[in-house]
């Protein structure tokens, strides 16, 4: 065996040396595909370092807890501090803030003199937090500032209270933890918050009590047994660990779908792999040949040509592994200033390592069918001069083989991905994309020798060359077509987004949401709005904010629901009640309580959210509303349409539950444009305490950030086209050799150089053309599956970006064509007719 292989070793080696046919494209498909899964791996794992490493700055403490309304009871707060060596008490409400006439939404935070726990405030100008807030001093984001036109030293106004900016924000460290942001931050003590007249009874505020436990105080165990003492309690207990979860999912699933698309790029690899395992097998036929005549067996030469596919393997693999390692220090920068956290990059040997197994195993899968095909060639074939390995299947133990290492890919690739199931519909949606295109490819071969009998001049010798034996048409439809597929479908995927973002102005969507309108000022406020110029509609609904803390009488925590239901007790809920069903939504099981119903408690629940938990008609749920534990029984369940921009609840209750509360009302009003500023001016002086939030500037927002995923998935996207186009690099190289030959003879026959260069250019447009066409219903077919699955939102296929996706391959293989061509045309005829 030891003979064996240093035989192998020794072959392997000294046929190296005679060069290596086709071998560098291989070695750049791999590196590309490698790179591209360690790159965003070790990016991934990067910024979960990061996660971990400022997870207590991040929560501003090891425990937070958070009620929303009134800050905890006496007994809950002293159970809780009474465990920490430090704490710091704050709150948080939407506010509007004015300063010279001008008005604008911010995100009010008052703090303590504790504040921060972990981690600096970082101001500007430099200053101790507490000294800047003292004596009515606030400090605020720049953005703020810049809007409002202030600098430091400049009075600033909210509710009935005045503040003097003292400072600009330039870090706050606990920031990433706070809800979603619609405005800048406004800071400012917490001991002048009731000046302002914003603690009125239901107003929309956080309270939060953050924790430093005392040295070796668990964070787990507090939660456990602070959550084990009050089961029903209506606050939320997190901690550091759990800092921003929703945020975690988020760049979790980025990851894994920007990890599935770099695999694409390795997969699209991998046929170049087969193509220069195959260019490199025919230029080495009579070297095969020779070796079976000198006693080589087949498993011989197929040991040496599977040596030295999978040393060059190595090669390109090491080569993207360096690229992928460095990716986090190129990336770094750019995700810390928009995470705002430090990403401190380092080498990150797990992803790195599953690229290195993805690498080598796509060079062993996809080299194994052209050498072993080519291993079999009969010494007879080095006196016919053979040039290119012989047709038929590889022996049965080499498909097995393959079989092998393709399950053996597919497995890791599931295993390792945070949502198995996501990452086995992608390998399927693969595996179909690979049918269809091989099919088109089988289609186009077949198409072009019919059309090559049925056409005359340059036609018949274009269509000639697409369906002569040994045509580049299977791998380069495949590759080419992969790459594309995955930019058609980035590009519809975005463009549904924008069109989702953009059109719900479109469709009736209201101009502001006004929070916090008192019950006593809800009927003034809705007639100051709608007497107001501009004004195209008003509707206003009351609320309250619960938390589902029971159903049937168990109390139910997130490991009791599925996970696409477990944001139902992660946080605070919006509430209503009316007495009649809201007009855009449909009552899909049970029925309706009636106008005037006065009985036990009822309630409609959100059908999409009641079918994820396992909730039905019937059903008795308990929300803590207020310290209250209200119990109402499911009545009905409605299909709400999130997708529009509305006063939409989950819940919904039955008249008189919440008489007594004090809730307060929400509005929404759709208002002309230019009429927007005036309104809210109008508002401020009589209705200060309501806070006017702009739908324009929120969809702004989630524009920002659907732009921003949409640049980094599509630059995903651009390396798998990428790999595509090396693979026809490679194609247009592997048949060069014929291509010379073809046009040497023509010429010598007559052809004249632009008829050669117009058989080309027909040729690979072709080509481009079959590859962009499957691309096309391949990519909108995924984009398809994906905005409607995953996203849940309505689907428009644009034509236009579609096809200039498609076309792109079209151009990309008539150039990469006509380079290939012209270089053949540069040859002079004679030495090449004078070879043997």
């Amino acid at each position: 065996m030891l003979r064996e292989v240093a035989l192998v070793w020794r072959l392997a080696r000294r046929d190296l040396r005679g060069g290596m046919a086709g071998m560098p494209i291989l070695v750049a498909c791999l590196a590309l595909g490698v790179a591209a899964v360690g790159g965003i791996g070790s990016l991934s794992a990067a910024i979960g370092d990061a996660f971990a490493v400022n997870a207590r700055a991040m929560l501003g403490g090891d425990v937070s807890i958070r009620r929303t309304y009134q800050a905890l009871d006496a007994a809950a707060r002293q159970r809780a501090v009474e465990r920490a060596e430090a704490f710091s008490e704050s709150a948080q409400m939407r506010a509007m803030a004015s300063a010279g006439g001008e008005r604008t939404l911010v995100e009010l935070k008052a703090v303590d003199g504790a504040y921060p726990l972990y981690g600096e405030m970082e101001l500007t100008p430099a200053q101790p937090l507490a000294a800047a807030l003292t004596n009515g001093g606030a400090v605020a984001d720049r953005t703020m500032l810049d809007r409002l036109g202030l600098a430091v030293g400049d009075p600033i106004a909210v509710g009935d209270a005045t503040f003097v900016v003292r400072g600009a924000i330039d870090r706050e460290p606990d920031r990433i933890s706070s809800a979603f942001s619609l405005g800048p931050r406004l800071m400012i003590d917490a001991a002048a918050l009731p000046a302002t007249g914003l603690l009125r009874p239901g107003a929309l505020v956080r309270h939060y009590l953050k924790l430093r436990l005392a040295p070796g105080g668990s964070a787990h165990e507090f939660v456990r047994d602070f959550d084990a003492a009050f089961p029903l309690a209506d606050w939320r207990v997190r901690r550091a660990d759990e800092a921003r979860p929703g945020l975690r999912r988020f760049v979790d699933q980025l990851g894994l779908y920007l990890t599935l698309i770099g695999l694409s790029a390795l997969l699209i690899g991998g046929v170049g792999v087969a193509s220069a395992a195959r260019s490199h097998a025919a230029s080495r036929i009579n070297t095969l040949a020779t070796l079976k005549c000198l006693g080589a067996t087949p498993a011989t030469a197929l040991r040496m040509a599977m040596l030295e596919t999978m040393l060059l393997g190595l090669l390109g693999t090491a080569a993207g592994l360096v690229a992928g390692a460095a990716l986090p220090w190129a990336a770094g920068p750019a995700i810390a200033e928009h995470l705002g956290i430090a990403v401190a990059p380092r080498i990150q040997p797990a992803p790195l390592a599953i690229a290195a197994l993805y690498g080598v195993l796509t060079a062993a899968l996809f080299s194994l069918w052209p050498l072993a095909r080519a291993s079999r060639v009969a010494a007879g074939g080095l006196f016919r001069h053979a040039v290119a390995a012989p047709a038929g299947p590889p022996p049965r133990a080499s498909l097995a083989v393959a079989a092998a290492l393709a399950a053996l890919l597919a497995l890791i690739a599931v295993a390792t991905s945070s949502d198995r199931s996501i990452a086995a519909w992608f390998l399927g949606g693969a595996a179909g994309g690979a049918v269809a295109l091989a099919f088109a490819a089988s289609v186009c071969v077949r198409a072009a020798r019919r059309l090559a009998r049925a056409s005359r001049g340059i036609p018949r010798l274009a269509f000639s060359n697409l369906g002569r034996p040994g045509a580049a048409v299977p791998q380069t439809v495949a590759a080419l077509g992969a790459g594309l597929s995955a930019l058609v479908a980035v590009a519809l995927v975005d463009d549904n987004m924008r069109r989702e973002i953009d059109g719900r102005l479109q469709r009736g969507a209201p101009s502001f949401f006004f929070i916090d309108i008192q019950r006593d000022q809800s009927d003034a406020f809705a007639a100051a709005v709608e007497a107001a110029p501009g004004v195209d509609g008003f509707d206003r609904a009351p609320m309250l904010r619960g938390r589902l803390t029971a159903v049937n009488g168990r109390a139910i925590s997130a490991s009791d629901l599925p996970p696409d239901a477990r944001w139902l007790v992660h946080g605070d809920i919006g509430l209503s009640f009316a007495a009649l069903p809201p007009a855009r939504d449909t009552v899909v099981a049970g029925a309706w309580w009636p106008p005037d119903y006065d009985g036990p408690p009822l309630l409609s629940f959100d059908e999409e959210s009641a079918r994820s938990a396992g909730f039905d008609v019937g059903d008795r749920v308990t929300f803590s509303v207020l310290g209250r534990a209200v119990e109402a029984e499911i009545a009905n369940l409605r299909r709400v349409s999130w997708s529009e921009v509305a006063l939409n609840f989950v819940a919904v209750y039955a008249p008189g539950v919440f008489d007594a509360a004090p809730y307060t009302f929400v509005g929404s009003a759709r208002v002309n444009e230019p009429d927007e500023t005036p309104l809210v001016r109008a508002l401020a002086s009589d209705f200060g305490n309501v806070s006017a939030i702009s739908v324009r500037e929120g969809l702004a927002v989630a524009r920002r950030m659907a732009s921003a995923v949409a640049a980094a998935v599509g630059l995903a996207a651009a390396v798998a086209l990428a790999a595509g186009v090396a693979v026809l690099a490679g194609s247009v190289a592997a048949s060069q050799r014929a291509r010379l030959h073809d046009a040497l003879v023509l010429k010598v026959l007559g052809a004249t150089r632009p008829m050669l260069l117009a058989v080309a250019l027909l040729e690979f447009a072709l080509l481009g053309l079959v590859a962009g066409a499957v691309a096309l219903a391949v990519g909108s077919l995924a984009a398809w599956g994906f905005v409607r699955g995953a996203l849940d939102i309505g689907w428009t296929f644009s034509a236009g970006r579609a096809a200039a996706a498609a076309l792109l391959g079209v151009a990309l293989s008539t150039a990469l064509g006509l380079v290939g061509t012209w270089r053949a045309l540069g040859r002079k005829p004679a030495p090449l007719l004078r070879t043997p």
